[in-house]
């Protein structure tokens, strides 16, 4: 905050993936339905400004001694009064004024992704003396190096993660139900504290369509994934591919070509690469084997998604602490591959989290 001149940090999040995480890192809260923030100001506690639901939960997190006293105890109701009132940042603006911050420079970290249009407005109208700026950029590279205690914790969340993976080995085959699977796999999540569980079983190009119920045929060459949030907030993932009965040859060799992408990525991703360089060789090894790459290759996590960002365009360079999800999808338009495994960043090897063998699986558990 110092080195950036502001006088005052405000940190928003969702519960939601992608937006959660800040919240929880810096005032130790793990939002779940609506937003919150998080208030620094130097020399100061952090103030917590939360919702009336998460008001009460704020106890059971050890966390309600930072609690901004709220000006109501109910819940905000959005879309139903024609968007009257201040919401949440009334609460921001009360903890403002009694630090006295009613001007200077605010950084505000999810300005323009996280915070409703409604509170800018009441925020800007309340404290017109105030300069808000973006700070995204200045807690991202804290979040990005883990610490050796935060190192332990993800990889409790990867062993969570290889737990719910497993039940994937029990329930796939042919004949059986999507959406059974789906609901077998997080429950394996639920029943071991995860939340925020994002759990897929996709056929060919990867898209967002929720589960639906439909029987996995013969030929099918499919990417089984599971995401969540472990109960000590940390976001871990695994995938891998899975053969129901024989596949086509094309599709062997696109999840070969995305098999030996994981090898390229397991001798660059290293302390002191460029995360641009690990995307290249993806790329080239893509290319090389008549395929395109479907999404993101990679990104940092930890307590939701942080930095590096593995794509052609990051200008972001490997420090050694940081943990990375590398999952290149590899598509031909007729087959797909995705598999998905966590490294920790090291001066040389990194680090693989997951105790299961990097393989496509047969749908009885057997590799090819």
């Amino acid at each position: 905050m110092e080195d950036a001149g502001y006088d005052a940090l405000l940190i928003a999040g969702r519960g939601v993936i992608l937006q959660y995480g800040n919240v929880l890192y810096f005032g130790g809260f793990p939002l779940f339905l609506l937003h919150g923030y998080v208030l620094l100001v130097p020399g100061e506690p952090a103030r917590l400004v939360l919702n009336g639901r998460d008001q009460q939960r704020a106890e059971q997190h050890g966390v309600a001694d930072l609690l901004q006293p709220s000006r109501g105890e109910g819940d905000i109701s959005y879309g139903l009064r024609g968007g009257s009132g201040a919401g949440l940042i009334g609460g921001v603006v009360e903890a403002l004024e009694e630090l006295g911050v009613r001007s200077g420079r605010l950084g505000v970290a999810g300005l323009s992704e996280v915070m409703p249009v409604g509170e800018y407005l009441a925020l800007t109208a309340l404290l017109p003396g105030l300069e808000l700026e973006d700070a995204g950029g200045v807690i991202a590279p804290l979040k990005a190096v883990k610490t050796e205690a935060e190192l332990a914790a993800h990889r409790e969340a990867a062993a969570l993660m290889d737990g719910a993976f497993e039940v994937f080995e029990s329930v796939v085959g042919p004949g059986a139900d999507e959406a059974a699977i789906i609901a077998a796999v997080e429950g394996e999540v639920r029943r071991r504290g995860g939340e925020h569980a994002i759990v897929r079983v996709l056929p060919g190009r990867m898209d967002a369509r929720p589960p639906i119920q439909r029987e996995l045929t013969e030929g099918e060459l499919l990417t089984c994934y599971v995401e969540a949030v472990a109960p000590n907030g940390f976001w871990a993932e695994k995938g891998a591919c899975f053969a129901i009965g024989e596949l086509p040859p094309r599709a062997h060799e696109v999840y070969d070509a995305s098999d030996r992408a994981f090898e390229v990525i397991e001798r660059t991703l290293t302390a002191g690469a460029q995360a641009a360089d690990v995307a290249t060789a993806v790329w080239k090894v893509a290319r090389d084997s008549g395929c395109e790459i479907g999404m993101q290759i990679g990104h940092g996590v930890g307590i939701d998604h942080d930095l590096p960002l593995i794509d052609l365009e990051s200008p972001d360079e490997l420090v050694e602490g940081m943990v990375v999800a590398v999952h290149p999808l590899f598509q031909d338009g007729n087959h797909a591959a995705f598999t998905i495994d966590q490294y920790t960043v090291t001066a040389g090897a990194p680090e693989r989290h997951s105790r299961f063998d990097r393989r496509l699986y047969r749908a009885e558990g057997v590799s090819k």
